[in-house]
């Protein structure tokens, strides 16, 4: 099928670290999501071991898991203040919406449908709409849960500024076992760096540098090219830390100064 042969072109092209940039305009928000939510599950998939149709169906869940939206009441999504209960109960069903969509108006395999329906479930039962939990919901659907939240988070929206990167991995980590199945955050968190390659950060010993390689696989371990010194002040010989050395635990970032 076609999304079997692009996720099959996409696991011989991969190059680089995922994408943890998220989205800064809340009006274009509904539009970017698609991609970037199926690239990070492709990502979590391919560690997880899941096979290239497995990969290409969760993927075309991802791109297609709020196709449900187009039932609801216009306007209803971009309300900036507390909706009312019928409102939530309302976007509740989105994902049951999206199932029958898909389900009848596609030839996609039958499990985009089901992972679609499933893609607000979480692992502990408090998701929606019916509550699944632990392995009932599909190790699809418990992936695309984890790319879901970490974008929403580090994307701007109506009611909320986004978040750090590292701030919203900390709070998927936090999750783990709750929300999230935790042999699927164990793998997004070896994968999706905390702090990406190229951005700008302060360590605990008020030196400042850029991040020059994210070391995916070490939970906010990165390697800092050294700048400035403690008093601000340009390195003639900056030099570079790997966090990740065991000679270089006592080193902490405090501080994301620019991405």
């Amino acid at each position: 099928t076609r999304q079997v042969a692009v996720a099959t072109k996409m696991n011989e092209s991969i190059l680089g670290e995922p994408s943890i940039v998220g989205c800064s305009n809340p009006q274009v928000y509904d539009f970017v999501h698609p991609a970037q939510v199926s690239g990070l599950c492709i990502a979590i998939a391919r560690g997880a071991g899941l096979s290239v149709t497995e990969q290409a169906n969760l993927a075309a869940a991802a791109a297609l898991m709020n196709v449900g939206y187009y039932g609801l009441t216009e306007g209803l999504l971009q309300t900036p203040h507390q909706l009312t209960v019928a409102a939530w109960y309302e976007i509740l069903q989105h994902p049951a919406h999206g199932e029958h969509l898909i389900a009848t108006s596609s030839s996609l395999d039958a499990s985009v449908a089901s992972i679609v329906a499933q893609s607000h479930e979480r692992f502990d039962g408090t998701g929606y709409p019916t509550g699944a939990k632990g392995d009932e919901i599909s190790a699809s659907a418990r992936i695309l849960a984890i790319a879901d939240t970490f974008y929403g988070l580090v994307s701007a929206r109506y009611h909320r500024p986004a978040l750090m990167p590292h701030e919203a991995m900390e709070f998927v980590l936090a999750y783990s076992l709750e929300l999230f199945d935790p042999q699927f955050v164990d793998i997004f968190s070896k994968t999706v760096p905390l702090y990406a390659t190229g951005i700008s950060v302060r360590l605990d010993s008020n030196e400042t540098g850029i991040v020059a390689d994210a070391n995916p696989g070490f939970i906010g371990r990165p390697k800092v090219r050294v700048l400035k010194d403690r008093h601000g002040e340009e390195l003639k010989d900056p030099y570079e830390l790997d966090l990740s050395s065991p000679d270089q635990q006592r080193e902490m970032i405090t501080e994301v100064l620019e991405y």
